[in-house]
């Protein structure tokens, strides 16, 4: 349907005349009348010609002249044809003539073609490319838009003025009325009417218009629009492209705002306000940016030096939002709808979508539709877990949301080519991008098609793991991708092994580990074979990563270790794999195998790749990376601070992805608590505590792991009463979540038994552990670590109850089962021979716990380092065995350097405080006033670590205040001499 003047729901383009003028001559009422004619009487009249051009109907007219459409016959194309009025002034259509032939020369996707300049009868013409949209003004008249979009569609214009100048040209009358939305997707400069190089009269007084008629074209007096004239128009000066940049800044200050930069009741009042400067401030309600603000009103300078060199300079500053990748938002240019005919006589409804750019989210079907909704929603709410209805609705939002995007995302990509904006081989980039992220979404679908309550566990990080579509926009990012091999089959193979690949990676974030690794050591044979380095080091990458979590860590290190050579020894540039596999290789050696050395080595390469790469994802695994190495190291300082970058650079997801903030709090909580600073630990796990409550529910497993943190960290406090109510929670969520006999519940089991040991309550304590022993055995084997955890929790409650030949055994099996699982140096290995030492200590065979001890020195200083906390309570437990053998000498030298590794690593107060009051026992013969002095520091680090109230420190303190009762000397005053309550 062509537009009509009158037609129901349309505005009047500005210059185009009304039905008050010369109705008889009316153009539209002409065509109209033909039309009628016809149709009556079987009346034709030959079509109207123009040369090789024949006439259609009239588009639009304005003070220059009438458009209409009409046939090139010649060429055979459609054209519009401005026809120039008869009574236009000689000079003044010789340069528009003129104009228009340097306009000719102008090929620019953001500016209309000229495709002739001719005369005939008499009459001036002007062939140009016919276009149908709308007009911008219609665009932003028919609804409030956002700064973006609207910055968006100007920027576009922008580049097309620039494009005019550079042909030496000036466009004199930019405005949203010469602007134009197509069918297609651009935005087109149009209406050069008046564009010229030169003066064409000085203005005089010019009319004493209404502030409503101030948009109209004034011919005679001004050649362009009053309301967006520069100051230098307004006087009759020379202009030149800085005068288009004023004309272009008042229109994008209309649209940002709503409203012109300057007002006036009349013309001449503009004219003045223009003239001074006097720029109306914005609506207070806006949200237009400071930067862009300042931006449009440096164009607005009453000096023309003081405005942007270039309109290509004032493109740089609009394209300098800091954070435009990351909002930036298409879909405002999306349907446009019904509005009005345009001075070029576009299409009065809603254009089409560009064929070429619609059904975007065709290739969905079958991945993210009605039919797979459903298949998903019946299998996560089809577990009957308590909290699956809840999971499924954060999954199906989650899942729409990234549909929408992918969508959206495609479809800007698409439209940006069509405007001219990027070329065929980037287009090609980004869709190769989102269709490998189309793979992802596909694999994640089928993983939670088919869920159990495995997977419904973990289905939300699941699907807040996608991967991220901004990189597919970004040039930088798109710059690291490889077209795929020239051989179509090949190409193939490569595309089928990662759609595998996928799948696998699905499947091992939904917990499906076995399933995964069979899966990915399949893919590893095949993509061998084929030897394409990216797919090679993805696969290795994926494989390392299953071995990591199914605890097979020599693997997992050969794995990760091929990965990164098969990255960094290629030519193509594969630094996000480089970058990834290194930064694996930190936390894998240092935490997990506590290979501190090597994993420092990692640590190396991992930093650079992580800033080069500069991605968001790519700093967050290697900070938390080299946060866990520093935690394993006791280097707790350092750890909080990489664990407080891991959370500042995930702060931006929390509404998106609340898990992996969770996840950096909790990580952020362990290292404050290891610092001995469990009232900021507490602050910690209680805001991802509170964070997982509100995104999950109350009964998702990962809230029972927030509170198992939280009891943790209470435990420490000697808020046992606390500690026991989060623990007891969190066996209650295991238990309705997985049912009696989970490996979850005998872990809650384990840490519940631990708290009511420190409150005393043995009986109930060992009737736990034996529960989560029986759990552990079954489900695991008798031979796996948690069992002898378990094993270890009851001989450390048999050695409290005094039953130390049921501790001894307990913890002999423990420690047999860890050497035999984890190697002769794990540090679980040194922590159960500490054990062992404990008990022979307790027993009174020095001698056993002294070579205890040792070895336990010896297993520990390998896997944690000599100056590890856990290193100096080993030398403490040994001077005491040594002082039972006489060696005082060496038992004062294991005391001394167990203090110094305290103070170092700034450990917990009470724990510090422990040491000195051992020193200060064994130091009192040699060295009594340095010896109470660490008793009285000892005393006050108990009082200040606030854990008094549980069994084992009161016990302690007490014994404290007699040391230093019975060995003050007379006439000294200290703490303890005056008992705990006048403290």
């Amino acid at each position: 349907m062509k537009p009509s003047a009158s037609q129901p729901g349309t505005t009047r383009p500005a210059g185009m005349a009304t039905l008050g003028d010369d109705i008889a001559a009316h153009p539209v009422l002409q065509a109209q009348k033909r039309e009628l004619m016809a149709s009556m009487f079987g009346a034709r009249t030959e079509p109207r010609r123009m040369g090789r051009y024949v006439l259609g109907e009239v588009l639009g007219t304005g003070g220059m002249g009438v458009v209409h459409a009409a046939h090139d016959e010649q060429l055979r194309r459609n054209v519009a044809l401005k026809v120039l009025r008869g009574r236009t002034d000689p000079t003044l259509r010789q340069r528009l003539i003129r104009e228009a032939r340097t306009m000719a020369r102008v090929t620019h996707p953001g500016v209309v073609r000229i495709y002739d300049v001719g005369e005939h009868d008499g009459q001036t013409f002007i062939a140009m490319e016919l276009v149908e949209g709308i007009t911008v003004r219609t665009w932003l008249e028919h609804e409030q838009r956002p700064w973006r979009s609207v910055l968006s569609v100007f920027t576009a214009a922008a580049r097309g003025l620039a494009a005019v100048h550079a042909a030496g040209l000036v466009h004199r009358d930019f405005k949203p009325d010469n602007a134009m939305l197509t069918d297609d997707g651009r935005v087109l400069v149009m209406d050069f009417g008046v564009a010229r190089t030169e003066t064409l009269g000085a203005p005089g007084e010019g009319p004493e218009a209404s502030a409503s008629s101030l948009e109209l074209t004034v011919t005679g007096a001004w050649v362009g629009t009053p309301a967006y004239m520069s100051p230098e128009q307004l006087r009759g000066d020379a202009i030149d492209a800085r005068s288009d940049q004023y004309n272009f800044c008042v229109a994008l200050w209309e649209g940002l705002y709503g409203q012109r930069p300057f007002s006036g009741d009349t013309l001449s009042d503009l004219a003045r306000a223009i003239e001074r400067g006097a720029v109306d401030p914005p609506p207070s309600h806006s949200e237009v940016p400071r930067w862009l603000h300042q931006a449009v009103a440096r164009g607005l300078a009453c000096d023309p030096d003081r405005r942007w060199p270039s309109m290509g300079a004032l493109l740089d500053r609009l394209a300098s939002d800091p954070a435009h990748e990351r909002r930036k938002r298409w879909a405002a240019l999306g349907v446009i709808a019904v509005l009005g005919s345009s001075l070029w006589g576009v299409l009065a409804t809603a254009p089409p979508e560009d064929q070429a750019c619609a059904d975007m989210q065709a290739p969905l079907v079958g991945v993210w539709d009605r039919s797979r909704r459903a298949e998903v929603q019946a299998a996560i709410t089809g577990t009957e877990l308590g909290y699956a209805p809840r999971t499924w609705e954060l999954v199906e939002r989650r899942l729409d949301d990234y549909a929408e995007h992918w969508t959206t995302a495609r479809t800007e990509a698409c439209r940006a080519t069509r405007r001219g904006e990027q070329s065929g081989e980037r287009l090609d980039l980004r869709m190769a991008c989102y269709d490998e992220r189309l793979v992802h979404l596909r694999a994640t679908v089928d993983t939670l098609a088919s869920a159990d309550s495995t997977v419904v566990e973990k289905a939300i990080e699941l699907v807040t793991a996608l991967p991220v579509l901004d990189p597919c926009a970004d040039a930088d990012a798109l710059a690291t991708r490889s077209l795929p091999p020239e051989d179509p089959a090949v190409a193939d193979r490569i595309t089928a092994l990662e759609r595998r690949l996928a799948q696998a990676q699905a499947q091992q974030r939904a917990g499906k580990y076995d399933e995964a690794l069979a899966q990915v050591e399949a893919i590893a044979t095949e993509a061998e074979a084929l030897g394409h380095p990216r797919l090679l080091a993805r696969t290795w990458l994926r494989l390392g990563s299953i071995q990591w979590r199914l605890a097979d860590y020599e693997a997992a290190e050969h794995a990760l270790s091929r990965a990164f050579d098969l990255a960094v020894g290629e030519p193509q540039r594969l630094t996000p794999e480089a970058a990834t596999a290194a930064a694996d290789l930190v936390a894998l050696l240092g935490h997990s195998l506590e290979r501190h050395e090597q994993a420092g080595v990692w640590a190396r390469y991992s930093d650079p790749l992580a800033r080069a790469l500069g991605t968001t994802e790519a700093l967050d695994v290697h900070a938390n990376a080299v946060g866990l190495l520093a935690l394993s190291e006791g280097n707790y300082d350092q750890a909080r601070e990489r664990f407080e970058q891991s959370l500042a650079l995930r702060e931006h997801t929390r509404e998106a992805n609340p898990l992996a903030v969770a996840k950096a709090l909790a990580n952020l909580g362990n290292a404050e608590a290891l610092a001995g600073r469990h009232d900021q630990a507490h602050t910690r796990m209680k805001t991802a505590y509170e964070l997982l409550e509100h995104a999950l529910g109350s009964d998702h497993p990962e809230v029972g792991q927030s509170l198992t943190n939280l009891g943790n960290v209470m435990d420490s406090l000697g808020q046992l009463d606390e500690a026991r109510a989060y623990h007891e929670r969190a066996l209650a969520i295991y238990e309705r979540a997985f049912g009696p006999s989970n490996t979850r519940v005998a872990l809650a089991q384990h840490n519940l038994a631990v708290v009511l040991k420190n409150q005393g309550r043995y009986e109930h304590a060992r009737a736990l552990n034996e529960r989560a022993l029986e759990i552990r055995e079954r489900t695991l084997g008798p031979t796996h670590p948690r069992v002898a955890d378990s094993l270890t929790s009851l001989g450390v409650l048999a050695q409290t109850q005094g039953t130390l030949d049921e501790a001894r055994d307990h913890l002999e099996r423990a420690s047999a089962i860890y050497q035999a699982t984890l190697g002769p140096e794990h540090y679980s290995v040194g922590v159960a021979l500490t054990n062992l030492g404990s008990v022979a200590l307790a027993e009174g065979d020095h001698e056993q716990a002294s070579q205890c001890f040792e070895r336990a020195m010896h297993v520990l200083e390998t896997s944690l380092g000599p100056e590890h906390p856990v290193v100096a309570s080993v030398l403490q437990l040994w001077s005491e065995a040594l002082i039972g053998l006489g060696a005082r000498a060496r038992a004062l030298a294991a005391l001394e350097r167990a203090l110094a590794i305290r103070v170092a690593s700034k450990v917990a107060a009470s724990e510090l405080a422990q040491t000195r009051f051992a020193l200060a026992r064994a130091l009192h013969a040699e060295d009594p006033t340095r010896a109470l002095e660490l008793a009285r520091l000892a005393r006050e680090g108990y009082l200040d670590a606030g854990s008094t109230n549980t069994t084992t420190m009161a016990r302690t303190l007490a014994e404290l205040d007699d040391w230093l009762r019975e060995h003050a000397p007379p006439g000294s005053v200290y703490p303890g001499t005056r008992g705990p309550a006048e403290r």
